[in-house]
């Protein structure tokens, strides 16, 4: 592809995998993934088992379409496939609204999943358009491990499970970044420009938080910020 991709999920009842990039070949642009919608096993922002990816990796989470989020894991990067940040474009992740989600990872999936740059992962999360559905939660299982989407309570925001900022047995040679709460206001994607944001609620993480991976090295430092600064967003 000698450009990038932008793909904008709505009214998806499900979907097993999804990927931003390509299977195993190069994609000379920015990828912007914007999850509205449906069921999902695991999304990875970027290549699945090969190619190089030239432009930045966003994935957005935004509960618009017509059925309640929920993803078993989601990833910053590629399943098996390297990711190396042109320049300063790193790779984030926006967790906006949604329903529930099992397992976040900054970076990729495998050993040869090695991304090189700086992962970052912000959840400042609003209610989504199904806030108002209980969700008595799910599993599924990948990879022979079973993960386990946690329960979301009606007019309330979505709820994570675990929280990683680096990869999941996949190596970052750089720094991890975990943003929670840290914003008062966000846009969605689909948002005028000029429109006022949206109120953040703040984040419901019912495991744990890591700013490194699951058996995953990270070589720089692992940031993690909870909360807003008083001066910085009065």
């Amino acid at each position: 592809m000698e450009g990038g991709t932008n793909i904008d999920l709505g009214c998806i009842t499900s979907l097993k995998t999804i990927y931003g990039g390509a299977k195993n070949a190069d994609v000379n642009g920015d990828i912007n993934l914007t999850i509205t919608s449906g069921h999902f096993d695991r999304v990875f922002g970027g290549n699945n088992v090969g190619g190089v990816i030239s432009g930045s990796i966003t994935v957005n989470i935004e509960e618009t379409g017509c059925n309640p989020i929920t993803i078993g894991e989601l990833y910053g990067c590629g399943n098996q496939a390297r990711y190396t940040t042109p320049g300063s474009k790193h790779p984030t992740i926006n967790v906006r609204s949604f329903t529930s989600i099992g397992r976040i990872f900054g970076g990729g999936l495998g050993a040869s999943a090695v991304v090189t740059g700086n992962p970052t992962v912000n959840i400042n999360v609003v209610e989504g358009d199904f806030a108002s559905t209980a969700y008595a939660g799910s599993s599924v299982t990948l990879d022979g491990v079973t993960i386990n989407l946690p329960a979301h309570d009606a007019n309330a925001i979505g709820a994570i499970g675990t929280v990683f900022g680096g990869g999941n047995a996949a190596e970052v040679i750089g720094n991890t970044n975990v943003n929670i709460g840290t914003e008062a206001t966000i846009k969605y994607t689909s948002d005028a420009v000029d429109a006022t944001g949206r109120t953040v609620k703040g984040a419901d993480i019912r495991g744990n938080v890591f700013g490194g991976g699951n058996q995953a090295k990270v070589t720089g430092n692992t940031n993690v910020v909870v909360g807003k600064d008083s001066t910085a967003n009065p």
